[in-house]
């Protein structure tokens, strides 16, 4: 990196702002857009949204409805209507199913 360069960056962190390596933005942007499967997913599982594996993933850590509309910040509503998508998606007839399930496939990580 030349001197003048250097000195730059310097500056721009010493204001507050903050420098990245060329390409380093990419690569992170690129591993949070793509989710995390486990590799023993359950085909079912697989078919679910983004979002809906969020909230599955929550609800097997057994957080409630409000904590998940907090922590994914959408309403309550929303996520009842996530959680009644998974149920007919995996033909699931309560929570306690989608714990199970979620939780044999997720463990007991949350999401980022």
């Amino acid at each position: 990196m030349p001197s003048e360069e250097l000195a730059n960056a310097i500056r721009c962190i010493n204001c507050g702002y903050a420098q990245l390596a060329p390409g380093l933005l990419e690569r992170v942007v690129s591993q949070k857009t793509q989710p995390s499967l486990p590799e023993s997913i359950s085909p079912a599982l697989a078919e679910l949204t983004p979002r809906e594996l969020d909230v599955a993933r929550l609800v097997a850590i057994g957080a409630t409805n409000q904590e998940i509309a907090q922590k994914l910040f959408i309403s309550e509503s929303t996520v009842k209507t996530h959680i009644n998508s998974i149920f007919n998606r995996l033909n699931f007839k309560n929570r306690s199913q989608l714990a199970i399930h979620a939780n044999s496939v997720f463990g007991t990580s949350t999401p980022s």
